[in-house]
């Protein structure tokens, strides 16, 4: 267990291992060769550098930041409504109420993205 930071992700280790000629330590020397021996099948792949895979998912993130926002700009529209009321006066009184319609889920995807951009890196 102590040995596992550096058995692992992009790290060379050399293991030597130490044995005896003499009777009194043949147990140790066995164990220490059979111990050589679990260590040497152990085999690991190199993982990626950490900058690189965080700079890849910034630029994916951004790709597609862009496409929901080109989305956006395809799909959303003002549309106008007229409310008409009669007032505490008995006049009619018409208001008009201008909703930005149309891309409610691009809209959802994109705050999503940009949350999870903020989160990686760590600007709220």
């Amino acid at each position: 267990m102590l040995l596992a930071p550096g058995l692992g992700k992009n790290s060379k280790t050399t293991m030597v291992i130490c044995a005896a000629p003499e009777n009194e330590h043949s147990s140790e020397t066995v164990n220490a060769i059979k111990f050589g021996q679990i260590c040497r099948r152990i085999k690991q792949e190199v993982v990626r550098d950490k900058f690189r895979m965080m700079k890849d998912i910034m630029d994916q993130i951004e790709l597609d930041i862009q496409k929901c926002e080109e989305t956006i700009r395809k799909k959303e529209r003002w549309e106008i409504v007229e409310n008409t009321r009669i007032d505490s006066y008995g006049d009619l009184e018409i208001k008009k109420i201008t909703n930005l319609i149309g891309a409610e889920e691009e809209r959802a995807r994109l705050e999503e993205l940009l949350r999870r951009k903020a989160e990686l890196t760590g600007v709220i």
